[in-house]
């Protein structure tokens, strides 16, 4: 009967404004993954370890240990760093002589580390703290030579967030093994 089809008609379309509806609502509350970057450079005598975050990442980070939004503070993320950002220099855990932490014109939060290296020939990087940071965060890692050029460049996220690299002698340039 036509009115049988009507409300057939009608149930059908209220069922595809509903998905469309969920949809959408789904895409709006989509959180787009973080990128971060990490530079390790040799610098004189010294490994330095760059690392760049969005400054709402690194509030997370800290929202995480208390249960409230909190605005970026830099002693209280410092702990945190020298915790989860873990280098080897030659198989020995080291720690960094220098850390700065400060805020650019971008809104990002950089993060500086200098470890005393003496011509190394191992260097590792691990990352924990990723695996703290919203789902699909990533973290884009530059090798960098003495001299400053790009050695290579790597891909970092919670499931795989360590780097190890090897220092050739002479150019003081590091590569991935």
């Amino acid at each position: 009967s036509l009115q049988m089809s009507l409300v057939n008609a009608q149930r059908r379309v209220a069922g595809i404004a509903l998905a469309i509806a969920l949809t959408v609502t789904c895409v709006a509350h989509a959180h787009d993954p973080g990128l971060s970057t990490a530079r390790l450079a040799v610098v004189g005598e010294s490994l330095r370890v760059e690392l760049t975050f969005a400054k709402r990442d690194v509030e997370a980070l800290q929202s995480m240990s208390t249960g409230t939004a909190r605005a970026f503070v830099p002693r209280e993320i410092e702990a945190r760093i020298r915790q989860r950002v873990v280098v080897e220099i030659d198989g020995q855990p080291a720690r960094p002589d220098a850390l700065a932490i400060e805020t650019d014109a971008n809104d990002n939060v950089e993060i500086r580390l200098d470890f005393a290296q003496s011509h190394a020939a191992h260097i590792k990087l691990d990352m924990p703290l990723l695996r703290e940071l919203p789902f699909g965060h990533r973290q884009v890692v530059t090798l960098l030579d003495a001299r400053g050029g790009v050695v290579e460049q790597r891909m970092l996220s919670a499931s795989e967030s360590t780097f190890d690299g090897e220092l050739r002698k002479g150019d003081q340039s590091v590569t991935r093994t």
